[in-house]
């Protein structure tokens, strides 16, 4: 308990930090902007085998994953949801995420290739508001803060911490390339999490994702993808899953 403590304090601090970071850059960011900044999103939905999430499969079956988002001058708005397609035939989450998002080279050339993303997400678990005798709340909060690298393989770390019913910390170093093949565009990521003490488990190594995808332009602005990924348990806590998945995304 002592050293869960010392890391929400220390993630205070980190968070902090930050967002000190992010409204400096936020403020160098608008002062560089010449051209008038426009508001770009996209829509679309992905159709999965199941839900699995940091580890954790929280859906057994088939989802369907909807998605929506709105960015402008590095801010983005994002509503997701998840609907079991399976037994329980319900909505089960919508989560909505506030982010910000600035590459550092506002503040100075030699950080150009480096980026800071700051965040929040509200977590919404529709079937529990008709399940009052569970004892648990309908939501969950959670912060992030994060480094991305615009260099070979793409990496980033991030941390988050969850203050309300996940009530704990979860931090996730990734890596990522894409190849164009013409106009289709082929993608590998893999990641490795640690979580330490989010949603009631240990404190520990949690799982390491792998993933492959292609992503195919139908028009300008229309554009479908499937995936295949394998999320890999590096602990007893956590089950080895496969998954797979198709989507459509429309850009505008």
């Amino acid at each position: 308990m002592r050293r869960f403590r010392q890391n929400k304090l220390t993630f205070t601090l980190m968070w902090t930090n930050v967002l000190c970071m992010a409204a400096g850059l936020f403020c160098e960011t608008a002062r560089a902007e010449e051209a008038p900044a426009k508001v770009e999103g996209s829509v679309g939905a992905v159709f999965n085998s199941k839900y699995i999430w940091r580890g954790q499969n929280l859906v057994d079956g088939p989802v369907l994953q909807p998605e929506g988002s709105l960015t402008y001058q590095g801010w983005t708005g994002t509503v997701w949801a998840n609907y079991d397609a399976d037994e329980g035939d319900e909505w089960t989450e919508v989560d909505y995420t506030l982010d910000y998002t600035a590459s550092l080279g506002v503040m100075t050339s030699s950080l150009e290739i480096l980026s800071v993303s700051v965040g929040y997400t509200y977590y919404t678990f529709p079937p529990l508001r008709h399940h009052p005798e569970l004892g648990v709340h309908d939501d969950s909060h959670e912060v992030y803060a994060g480094l991305s690298l615009d260099a070979l393989l793409s990496p980033s770390l991030i941390a988050y911490y969850d203050f309300g019913q996940g009530d704990g910390m979860y931090y996730e170093a990734a890596i990522a390339h894409s190849f164009s093949l013409g106009a289709p565009a082929l993608s590998l990521g893999g990641s490795v999490g640690y979580n330490d003490g989010q949603w009631g488990y240990d404190s520990i190594l949690s799982a390491a994702l792998v993933s492959l995808g292609l992503d195919v332009p139908i028009t300008k602005r229309l554009t479908w993808g499937t995936s295949a990924a394998a999320s890999i348990a590096l602990d007893s806590q956590y089950d080895n899953e496969v998954f797979f998945g198709t989507s459509i995304t429309f850009s505008f």
